[in-house]
């Protein structure tokens, strides 16, 4: 066996899992297994967690999730009673129209960010779960009593080897656990043929007050400036697209210009403008994984 290589045994007296992913549902996975009494230790590709992120909408299922899992204390919904949506085009707002913050209260969702989320997850977190960063699977192969995996510290170029009892992969979309238990993504991921590109502001846009958000709509392109009343607004884009892998590779910067194009009106401006000193943007595709079952073994 190579040098780099080191071998871990499982204490069996315990139920160990490896979670691969340090986002909302690995972290909430290591929450609900050491509830059940499960020895979960999480793997991490990147070298700190993430905090940013983008526009999302708890809804009740989800509420109720986060109380389970002792994390909805850190939650507040963001949502202002008191906020309005435009409906724009390039030259400027054109009327009032619908929003996530218009669906009737009894059903509607708790307006925040994706780290708001991620942050009340980890504060639920028990402090004796094991979190190891820059750490990615490079192989999985597993008996009838037990799983086997080999993983790469991606700073120090070491291998280990452990044994686990359970392996979840909560690593996105193209999760690398799914394709070494599985095999390639080709096989399983169906693309919608539509790209996103959101992150957040540190303003709100001129003209905007807190509560007020806009919406433009046109063929096979949207933007949305999503507003909250304690917290600057979130931008996204949406355009569609006829080879989505070649197109993530791009440069959001220029490659939203080049979509929506000139002239863009006041409010896509100060987007745009803000686009270029955004830290934290997502630019991806979208797509729905299919597969005839979600484990094996």
């Amino acid at each position: 066996m190579s040098n780099n290589v080191s071998i871990n045994k499982t204490n069996k007296e315990s139920k160990k899992a490896l979670i691969v992913g340090l986002g909302i549902s690995g972290i909430s996975s290591a929450i609900a297994l050491k509830q059940a009494g499960w020895d979960p230790v999480i793997i991490e590709k990147a070298s700190e967690r993430r905090k940013g992120g983008y526009f999302l909408g708890l809804f009740g299922l989800g509420r109720s999730a986060a109380k389970d899992l002792g994390a909805l204390q850190y939650l507040h919904d963001r949502r202002s009673p008191t906020s309005v949506n435009f409906s724009i085009d390039r030259t400027g707002i054109t009327g009032y129209t619908l929003g996530f913050a218009d669906i009737p209260k009894s059903f509607a969702p708790w307006m925040m960010l994706r780290g708001d989320i991620e942050n009340a997850a980890y504060k639920a977190l028990p402090n004796d779960v094991e979190i190891i960063y820059d750490t990615v699977p490079e192989a999985i192969w597993q008996n009838a009593s037990e799983v086997s995996v080999t993983t790469k510290n991606l700073k120090t170029n070491i291998k280990t080897e452990s044994s686990y009892d359970l392996v979840i992969g909560a690593d996105g979309v193209f999760s690398q656990v799914r394709e070494l238990a599985f095999g390639p993504h080709e096989q399983y991921i169906k693309e919608l043929g539509y790209m996103i590109c959101a992150y957040q502001l540190t303003e709100n846009p001129p003209d905007l007050k807190l509560d007020q958000g806009v919406i433009l709509h046109e063929v096979q392109k949207s933007f949305t400036v999503f507003t909250f009343k304690d917290h600057p607004a979130t931008i996204l884009f949406t355009y569609k697209t006829d080879n989505p892998q070649t197109e993530r590779k791009k440069d959001p910067r220029k490659r939203i210009r080049e979509v929506f194009g000139e002239p863009y009106g006041e409010y896509m401006e100060f987007a745009l403008d803000q686009l270029d000193k955004a830290d934290d943007v997502i630019f991806g595709t979208t797509d729905q994984v299919k597969m005839p079952s979600w484990y094996r073994g």
